[in-house]
C-alpha cells in the first residue's frame, strides 16, 4: 500500500488509520460510526505524577446521569508538559458531518461541562 503525502509516499504492508471524527471526510466513505460532541478537561503532570501514572490505561467510565468520562493516560505535548486528558458530556450531541465537527473543536467545548470537569474530576465517574 502506498501513502501519499504533501512531502512523499510512505510504501506499507499494513496501515492503520486512526482518524477519530475525521474518518469518512479523510477516507470519503462513511463506516457507519456516529461522532458525539465531548468537552475535554487537560491537567498539567508534574514529574511525580508522570512515573505514577505511566502503566494507566486508557478508560471509560459509565455513571449515572448520563456523565461516562473518558480518561486518557498521560500524553506528552508539543509545549513540553504532560498532560492527562478526561473527556465527558451530560447530552450526546451528535456531529453528522465534518463542518459539524470542526465547529465543535472551534468552539471549545461546553464551558459547564469544562467548569465541572476541572473543579472536581472525580464527580464525573
Amino acid at each position: 500500500m502506498t501513502i501519499k503525502t504533501k512531502s512523499g509516499s510512505v510504501e506499507a504492508e499494513r496501515v492503520l488509520v486512526a482518524t477519530g471524527g475525521h474518518t469518512a471526510s479523510l477516507l470519503g466513505r462513511s463506516f457507519g460510526f456516529k461522532v458525539f460532541a465531548r468537552t475535554v478537561a487537560m491537567f498539567r503532570l508534574d514529574e511525580a505524577e508522570v512515573r505514577r501514572l505511566a502503566g494507566m490505561p486508557p478508560m471509560r467510565c459509565f455513571g449515572p446521569k448520563g456523565m461516562d468520562p473518558y480518561i486518557l493516560p498521560p500524553i506528552p505535548y508539543p509545549d513540553g508538559h504532560t498532560w492527562l486528558k478526561l473527556g465527558s458530556d451530560p447530552v450526546d450531541v451528535e456531529l453528522e458531518n465534518e463542518a459539524d465537527i470542526k465547529d465543535w473543536f472551534r468552539s471549545g467545548g461546553s464551558t459547564h461541562v469544562a467548569d465541572g470537569l476541572q473543579a472536581n474530576p472525580r464527580s464525573h465517574s
